[in-house]
């Protein structure tokens, strides 16, 4: 605005003082010079602009995309030690047997989807049938622990999300393979913490005996 100020003026200048060629091409050469001058400014005024205004752009977008995906990575398991507590239910549908206990894992989470640890699993056997009536109840309950290998599997990254598990143990006072496939659905409630509930099939597998016969319905929590 200053340069273009000064150029009217030193043309006005020119028109109405009698001056002779050389004056005038002098003039009109120092005129040419600052309208020249005022480009340059005006392009080097913009060129500062542009790359603030393209920061600002990259930031909103960054705190954009960051502002979707937090609430996600934060409820979803993360790499690194892994732990697991539930409550487990076995009916049995062939025999009137009912078996609940406790179970818990602990291992390593090798990425947001794949889970590989060890656990203890402590289950106290209940005999419901009426030709043990007559029996103590000390008699119709066993308790017992026995160790096993847990694999999990969370297909998704979400906050919900299905769950697929597999136990492996040994239950040593009955010399019995004990393995349970189970499926169900994880709710992340926040960083490394959600809460599983799952329903399975168990095999047993001993030396007599081999085969399916109990469902399995679980309800735990990771961390």
């Amino acid at each position: 605005m200053l340069v273009n100020l000064i150029f009217f003026i030193t043309l006005q200048q020119i028109f109405r003082t009698k001056t002779n060629k050389k004056t005038m091409k002098q003039a009109l050469l120092l005129s040419l010079l600052l309208a020249f001058s005022a480009t340059i400014v005006a392009q080097q005024d913009n060129q500062n602009e542009m790359p603030q205004s393209i920061e600002n752009q990259t930031q909103q977008d960054y705190q954009n995309v960051s502002s979707e995906q937090t609430p996600t990575i934060r409820k979803t398991p993360q790499k690194g030690y892994k732990g697991n507590v539930e409550l487990f239910a076995d009916m049995d549908v062939m025999q009137p047997m009912f078996f609940c206990g406790l179970s818990t894992s602990h291992g390593y989470q090798f990425s947001p989807k794949t889970f590989l640890g060890i656990g203890l699993a402590f289950m106290p056997v209940i005999v419901d049938s009426p030709r043990y009536s007559s029996w103590s109840a000390d008699i119709m309950t066993f308790p017992f622990l026995y160790p096993f290998a847990n694999f999990r599997l969370t297909p998704v990254s979400k906050q919900i999300t299905p769950v697929v598990d597999l136990k492996v143990g040994y239950i040593i006072p009955f010399n019995t393979l004990k393995i349970n496939p189970s499926v169900g659905v994880r709710l992340g409630l926040c960083r490394n913490f959600g809460i599983n509930l799952g329903v399975g099939v168990p095999l047993y597998v001993n030396s007599s005996f081999s085969g399916f016969g109990a469902v399995n319905i679980n309800l735990g929590i990771d961390f």
